[in-house]
């Protein structure tokens, strides 16, 4: 057999299997309760990543819970540039996906 077609049938595999995978992770974050927690904003950091022709920036705000603990979350712009250090709230998380927050 050619190793051409064998190489393109097993790169076609991989796609159908990642995508396979995305839409089994979808649903089942889509399957889990929402749950809401108090929490104060605590650090609030930005990660750009820049490629050859374009350039990305995630947003990430860490929560700190009322036991203590900490968390960081990645968010969208919105959400970044309206929380600030110190406000303090309701966080509603969906899995590990950030959901909302909500001012006390």
């Amino acid at each position: 057999m050619n190793p051409g077609v064998i190489l393109v049938a097993f790169l076609l595999a991989l796609i159908v299997v990642a995508i396979i995978f995305r839409v089994w992770g979808a649903g089942y974050v889509a399957s889990q309760p929402v749950f809401s927690w108090d929490v104060r904003v605590v650090e609030k950091r930005k990660q750009g990543i820049s490629g050859q022709y374009d350039a990305e920036t995630d947003y990430y705000i860490t929560f700190e819970f009322a036991d203590g603990s900490k968390k960081e979350y990645k968010v969208e712009p919105e959400e970044y540039r309206r929380l600030q250090n110190g406000d303090a709230g309701k966080l509603y998380t969906q899995a590990n996906l950030f959901k909302g927050f909500e001012r006390i």
